[in-house]
């Protein structure tokens, strides 16, 4: 593996490790909340381990699994993940996330607000948020960085260059680079909620 690849499985295993409850979620909570912090981690944790699985030539399983060993929902994710890839089911990693997404809300109850359709294309454009997230950590400016953004991310009416701009602002804005989660769920949520006209032919 390389030592790029090998940096992108730390990092996912050091997103993972951050959901694990601390004592400030110890407080009494509602069910509603508790099922919405339940299926958002395992919507955000599918989404990072099919965007990295996905498009790593070697399809290293082990890597998927060091990184979710942790968590025993996170590797029925994982061997979930594997199944539907060599069934050839995957075409993007929103389309494994948004399923996670839905099949948590049907188990706890919950409305997710917007058909899959919508939360597969808000999932996919949450790409966007890695990549620039990805470059600022790497020291790119942000003019750089949106235009490698631009550049990886078509077409154009599924990755607006206006969400890109305003997602680049969001990152770059922060004196210190802000957390891919936070961010990333912001702008999901928002999606979601927003439901995009380009959900409408998916």
């Amino acid at each position: 593996m390389t030592t790029r690849s090998n940096a992108r499985w730390l990092a996912t295993s050091l997103m993972l490790a951050a959901l694990v409850p601390g004592p400030a979620e110890a407080q009494p909570s509602s069910a509603a909340q508790v099922a919405f912090r339940l299926c958002n981690a395992r919507t955000f944790v599918a989404m990072t381990i099919a965007r990295n699985y996905l498009s790593d030539t070697t399809k290293n399983k082990q890597a998927v699994l060091g990184a979710v060993k942790d968590h025993p929902w996170g590797k029925t994710l994982a061997q979930q993940l594997f199944r539907r890839d060599e069934a050839g089911e995957l075409k993007h990693p929103a389309e494994f996330a948004a399923d996670v997404l839905y099949q948590c809300a049907i188990t706890e109850r919950l409305s997710v607000g917007a058909p899959k359709n919508v939360a597969r294309v808000c999932l996919a454009r949450s790409d966007i948020a890695f990549y620039l997230h990805g470059d600022r950590a790497q020291g790119l400016v942000q003019q750089e960085a949106v235009a490698r953004t631009t550049a990886r991310l078509v077409p154009r009416e599924m990755y607006p260059t206006a969400l890109v701009n305003a997602m680049a602002d969001a990152v770059y804005a922060p004196k210190e680079l802000p957390d891919l989660r936070a961010i990333s769920d912001r702008m999901l949520w928002a999606c979601i909620n927003s439901r995009p006209a380009s959900a409408a032919s998916r």
